[in-house]
């Protein structure tokens, strides 16, 4: 990951992201520095299943790191919160 993603995230967020396990924060990294994304655009940038993203996204939203913002069809999109 860019160190750019880290220069512009709030001093809390980067707390809470830090105590994250590493597969966990990869995912919001990806997330927060695509802005607005479905689990197929996080899962390319991880390099991880999107099974997999979208468990970690579920994680995040219960965590408050990041939040659902529109459903198409049957693929969500998500971003996350700062």
């Amino acid at each position: 990951m860019s160190q750019d993603v880290f220069d512009g995230m709030p001093r809390e967020v980067l707390l809470r992201v830090a105590k994250l396990r590493e597969s966990v924060r990869n995912v919001y990294i990806a997330l927060y520095s695509l802005g607005e994304a479905n689990s197929t655009d996080v899962a390319k940038v991880t390099g991880q299943a999107r099974a997999y993203v979208n468990m970690r996204l579920l994680q995040l939203v219960d965590l408050g790191l990041a939040k659902e913002i529109q459903k198409v069809g049957r693929q969500k999109r998500w971003v996350a919160t700062k």
